[in-house]
């Protein structure tokens, strides 16, 4: 369904895509991860033809996008992460004059009212924009990317101003979603990206360095992950330690806890516990395990893991 070809784009001397390629199939939902400045938000501009790369291709449905974009973009739905309207429309006239726009002829009022109860603003149908909630224009936002049906739905950082039940009703949509049609989600929120994605692609300084699985991207690691807590103060992320690496330190339930990768077989803990006591910390605990998706994306995306 989508499949982007050697895309770069730069802004002045700086490098935002770095021969990006990647292909998508009809179904499924994607997610798009990386640090701040990685080139997340330049990406999806130009999936959704919003933006026009300086090399490469996007193919959307087998339409080239910078051959033939209108029909390529009727194809995709947007939503963008902060989600601005005109205060004086009403809910309704907005969805229905999306809709209209995707090409499809005459639009079924009713079909729109449908996907506008589905996503929880049938309530507001006459409501007029200006007077929503934050949350509320979230939602319109999101009904406005499925109007019309299109087959491709990009979603950027889509929880913003959700409650923690709209959270909850965002990701079963989104299951549901995933099985109709491509839904491709960027979001800084990687445990929800780990329950609702089946595919992820990792881009750090405008280059995919991780893609597959949420368990193949995890494997990517090239160790087990030992996590150790510890009383006092510890410093020294990044450091490399007797064949570990410290991806972190953080403070959690009154400890410091140190995540480190076992980047070589015969390392042993308790170097690492010594390097702990060397940096003010005092181990009270260590398990050994594999890492979850917000700890293979902290080691893929360090300085030293850089491209």
């Amino acid at each position: 369904m989508i499949e982007v070809r050697g895309v770069r784009k730069a802004y002045g001397e700086v490098e935002a895509l770095c021969g990006v390629g990647f292909v998508c199939g009809e179904r499924g939902c994607v997610g798009l991860i990386g640090p701040n400045g990685a080139g997340k938000s330049t990406l999806l501009r130009v999936i959704t033809g919003a933006l026009v790369p300086d090399e490469g291709e996007v193919w959307v449905g087998g339409l080239r996008m910078d051959e033939d974009r209108v029909r390529a973009q009727m194809m995709v739905g947007f939503m963008p992460e902060e989600c601005v309207f005109p205060a004086e429309w009403r809910v309704g006239e907005l969805l229905v004059w999306v809709a209209s726009c995707r090409g499809r002829g005459r639009v079924d009022v009713g079909e729109v009212r449908g996907v506008a109860e589905r996503v929880g603003v049938g309530e507001v149908w006459e409501r007029m924009l200006g007077g929503l909630s934050r949350g509320f224009r979230q939602r319109v936002g999101l009904a406005a990317a499925l109007v019309g049906g299109p087959r491709v739905v990009v979603l950027d950082e889509p929880g913003t101003g959700f409650d923690p039940p709209a959270q909850a009703g965002l990701r079963a949509l989104l299951r549901e979603l995933s099985q109709e049609r491509l839904v491709v989600l960027s979001s800084h929120r990687l445990s929800e990206v780990e329950r609702v994605c089946d595919r992820v692609l990792l881009l750090h300084r405008g280059r995919i360095v991780g893609e597959g699985s949420v368990e193949e991207v995890r494997r990517l690691l090239p160790g087990r992950l030992v996590v150790v807590r510890c009383r006092g103060r510890v410093g020294g992320a990044g450091e490399r330690v007797a064949g570990f690496r410290v991806l972190g330190v953080e403070a959690e339930g009154g400890f410091q806890v140190v995540r480190a990768v076992r980047e070589v077989p015969e390392a042993r803990p308790e170097d690492l516990l010594a390097w702990c006591r060397s940096r003010g910390g005092e181990p009270v605990g260590m398990e050994e395990r594999e890492p979850d998706l917000e700890e293979a994306f902290l080691a893929l995306t360090s300085p030293e893991a850089a491209p």
